[in-house]
């Protein structure tokens, strides 16, 4: 994990520390926040990431081939 779990909620008043879980779905990490989940951070563990350069292609010429980004990030 790139962070720890507790990294984001460590300094979170303690009323609201119980508001943010982890939580397994299908495999997967998913961060809850009070029971729901959020995919704003599809990926909160940060295990798989692009490769560096992965995106200069992308800014030099574009996306004439049409790839979806989960394509162009590697």
């Amino acid at each position: 994990m790139y962070e720890t779990q507790e990294a984001f909620t460590r300094y979170l008043p303690s009323e609201y520390r119980s508001a943010i879980t982890y939580v397994q779905v299908n495999g997967r990490t998913k961060i809850a926040i009070k029971g729901k989940i959020s995919e704003y951070i599809p990926n909160p563990t940060f295990e798989v990431v692009a490769p560096p350069g992965a995106q200069e292609d992308f800014y030099r010429r574009g996306n004439p081939d049409g790839k979806s980004l989960r394509e162009i990030f590697g």
